[in-house]
């Protein structure tokens, strides 16, 4: 089985220090994989790495112009940028989802979660930004993210 995919999988699966290793094997058996690069720099973030997950997303972009470099906001910015979308709404904001979280099923990537018990909603702040390059893309995307939970 190749690196990535054995990476990808350890990350799925919540064993998020043994998917760095992987991850990070695959990058210096193929240094020009933006695939393997792009990978490594989601794992460092969960490892509470964020030197090496720039630095890994740096890689990336340079060998895979397409990839763009996520917009990161301070917590205290981002909790505004919730207020400005939806001052109503409740939600809890965290950086990522939990190791627990992930190996009882929540994707590592999710953006959004719906307790299913007390209905309570939790932003991954993280998340949402890997995928918002400018501050307009990211308050859109929080904004579909809220009105898909609430459906």
């Amino acid at each position: 089985m190749d690196l990535i995919r054995t990476a990808a999988e350890l990350y799925q699966r919540g064993r998020i220090y043994d998917a760095l290793e992987v991850a990070q094997a695959a990058c210096e058996r193929s240094p020009k994989d933006a695939k393997a690069w792009r990978l490594l720099a989601r794992v460092a973030r969960h490892c509470n790495l964020p030197a090496a997950s720039a630095d890994a997303q740096q890689r990336a972009a340079r060998l895979d112009p397409t990839l763009r470099p996520a917009l990161r906001l301070s917590a205290a910015e981002f909790r505004q940028l919730l207020v400005e979308i939806a001052p109503e709404a409740e939600v809890q904001v965290r950086p990522l989802p939990s190791p627990g979280e992930i190996r009882a099923g929540l994707m590592p990537d999710a953006e959004v979660a719906r307790d299913a018990g007390s209905g309570r909603v939790t932003l991954f702040q993280d998340n949402l930004e890997e995928g918002s390059s400018s501050l307009a893309e990211l308050r859109e995307h929080v904004a579909r993210n809220l009105t898909e939970v609430r459906r």
